[in-house]
């Protein structure tokens, strides 16, 4: 009968009053972060607690409450087991069930209050960690035939090709063609992976604290490891001794056969093949095979550089006052100077004048024979080569062979983009309101329009529609060769194009995107394998 007494009590304060307090109502709402995540090296992430093997559900990451039936300040019950019409009409971490306010619990599989996840584990790591907080998903890398992904507590885990041990599984085993990245584990690495780059086949991460790693094909000293020698196909990355510089590495950028890093000073440093001047000495050695690649001296490029990106055999940089400097291979006019000479090769960087824009650069990516470049604006320019309309214009001429890129207007894009990324001979921005646009060659559906049709061609990427993912919004972004990766909110990946490697993770090699949109297809199982 007092329970009774207390409901009619409690409806006729809410008759009385009419409308709930908004700040009370605002109490108990669950929030969900999304978190932020980069496939730059300049932002850290916190680190991941050792699993837990409880069973026993726990109130771990919810707000304690006092547990009396408290009185609210108009004198009604909104304590626990006070009787309740929603979560907002009981005290702030407290829940409305079975109209009674009850404490949230991490562990019943109830997903309550602030949680954004309950599974019943409580094991960190598995997708929902032990406080019932979604595990994150921080950046995300491709190459032609590989994908990793860096996850919360410097984790990294990889799939596709692992013919020269590119995975870095201590294998040569294909990943994702027939399993799911889930069953391959982290790797093991000697420190926190904070940021990471693939090359046509190597893989480097930025450790915390130790330096950087490299592993996978080897043949053009792109390892920096002073031999020529293969790592992580009978062994694991965390072996070899990381590479430590003067200043701290904050940006690493794998190539076709070589890498180069960007430190705290502004210095960029290369190694591996310098085949067309692509490592940017005023030569054509190899550097890496008989030194190691923390012994090179900086690329002369004339100013500090607040970016760097490598393609198959070009490198290019964002110096501190926005202008883009590119160096190497120059066949298709991706390094944009108005001629096809190759630069580097017998002259440093530093001999040919910047690219100065109307506006300041923000990042540049290289590919094949194409380079893009994002500026504060907001707009987006590629140059090089154009036979699938990779460089957004509605044509395809080629820019950069006899004209300097700087004559080239910005992208139609139907919005300012945040983010660029470009793979062989397509690229991805990634759009304020967290939508993509792809544009360049589709033949294996990489621009994830669920056709095979070329894009820029002959129309400006804005005519054509944003990629599917769905209602969520993308928080990173990556172009591989021939395949497309996204990081999504509450740390989804979708992956899409080329699967003749497993690149896409999706445990066949079906592509995806050709005909399908990448909201039909699954997420990638990074954590967890699907039961």
């Amino acid at each position: 009968m007092a329970n009774v007494r207390q409901w009619l009590a409690f409806l006729g304060l809410t008759a009385a009053s009419g409308c709930f307090d908004p700040e009370t109502h605002a109490r108990g709402q669950g929030e969900t972060s999304s978190g932020d995540a980069s496939t730059t090296s300049d932002g850290g992430h916190e680190g991941t607690a050792s699993p837990s093997t409880s069973t026993t559900p726990s109130t771990t990451g919810v707000e304690p409450t006092d547990t009396a039936q408290d009185s609210s300040s108009d004198g009604g019950c909104s304590g626990v087991d006070c009787p309740c019409l929603d979560d907002a009409t009981c005290d702030r971490g407290l829940v409305c069930r079975e109209a009674a306010c009850a404490e949230v619990v991490c562990g019943d599989m109830l997903v309550e209050g602030q949680e954004q996840c309950d599974d019943g584990a409580r094991v960190d790591g598995d997708g929902c960690d032990a406080d019932c907080s979604l595990t994150e998903l921080i950046w995300i890398d491709t190459s032609y035939r590989n994908t990793c992904v860096g996850i919360e507590g410097g984790r990294v885990r990889c799939w596709g090709q692992g013919a020269l041990g590119q995975n870095g599984y201590a294998t040569t085993d294909t990943v994702g063609d027939d399993e799911y990245p889930a069953a391959q584990g982290d790797l093991m690495l000697p420190g926190a992976a904070i940021a990471g780059s693939l090359g046509d086949s190597h893989a480097c991460t930025l450790l915390e604290p130790v330096g950087i790693r490299c592993w996978g094909g080897n043949g053009g000293a792109q390892l920096g490891l002073g031999n020529l020698d293969a790592v992580g196909d009978d062994e694991y990355p965390s072996m070899p001794t990381p590479m430590a510089f003067d200043s701290d590495p904050v940006q690493i950028a794998a190539g076709g056969a070589h890498t180069c890093v960007r430190l705290q000073s502004g210095d960029v440093h290369c190694w591996g093949s310098g085949f067309g001047g692509a490592l940017g000495y005023g030569n054509g050695n190899t550097i890496g095979d008989d030194e190691t690649g923390d012994s090179t001296e900086a690329v002369m490029l004339g100013a500090a550089t607040v970016w760097v990106s490598t393609g198959v055999s070009h490198t290019c940089a964002v110096l501190d006052d926005g202008d883009v400097r590119c160096w190497g291979g120059n066949g298709g006019g991706q390094c944009g100077f108005g001629v096809l000479d190759t630069i580097g090769d017998d002259e440093q960087p530093v001999a040919v004048a910047a690219l100065s824009f109307d506006e300041d650069a923000l990042e540049v990516s290289a590919g094949y024979a194409l380079t893009c470049a994002r500026f504060d604006g907001g707009d987006v320019r590629c140059w090089g080569g154009n036979a699938s309309g990779e460089l957004g214009q509605g044509n395809l001429v080629v820019v950069g062979d006899d004209e300097p890129a700087t004559d080239l207007p910005p992208i139609l894009l139907g919005a300012a983009a945040t983010h660029v990324s470009v793979g062989d001979n397509h690229a991805c921005a990634q759009l304020e309101g967290g939508v993509v646009r792809c544009w360049g060659a589709n033949y294996d559906g990489q621009l994830g329009l669920a056709n095979t049709m070329n894009v820029g061609d002959d129309e400006v990427p804005s005519t054509v529609a944003a990629v599917d993912l769905g209602t969520a919004s993308v928080t990173a972004l990556d172009a591989g060769g021939n395949h497309t990766c996204a990081i999504l909110e509450r740390h989804r990946l979708k992956c899409w194009g080329r699967n003749a490697d497993g690149q896409l993770g999706l445990g066949h090699i079906d592509n995806v995107g050709d005909d399908e949109t990448p909201a039909m297809a699954p997420d990638v199982p990074v954590l967890v394998a699907p039961r």
